[in-house]
């Protein structure tokens, strides 16, 4: 990932361009990682989450950019602080983490500027 994208290799979370999460993992708050600037808000870290699978969990919506409507969406292995997490990230637009969700070869990409919430199954 260093050699194709220029990303240095780093332990300090705000420091990172890309920061991964694997299955089981507790989350830290995203406010940890580097969250861009008014002037340079791709200067952001993007959290890829590894997760047991994309299907068959808690139901959340995703509105926003690039859906037309509502698409829903159930990944199982999100922690019950996601929402709150993914909340408190969306305030800072345009700064903020984009996330990929990721279980085995599927993932699913997350911007910034998706609204998640809740949905019943």
């Amino acid at each position: 990932l260093g050699f194709h994208t220029g990303a240095p290799l780093t332990t300090e979370k705000a420091e990172a361009r890309f920061a991964f999460t694997e299955t089981g993992t507790a989350l830290c708050p995203f406010g940890l990682f580097a969250s861009g600037t008014q002037e340079y808000p791709d200067r952001s870290t993007t959290l890829i989450i590894e997760l047991a699978e994309l299907d068959g969990g808690r139901g959340l919506a995703l509105i926003g950019p690039g859906i037309q409507s509502v698409t829903e969406i159930a990944p199982v292995g999100l922690p019950e602080t996601f929402l709150r997490l993914w909340t408190e990230n969306r305030a800072l637009f345009p700064r903020g983490i984009d996330i990929v969700l990721t279980s085995g070869e599927r993932f699913l990409c997350l911007p910034r500027t998706t609204k998640i919430t809740a949905t019943e199954i």
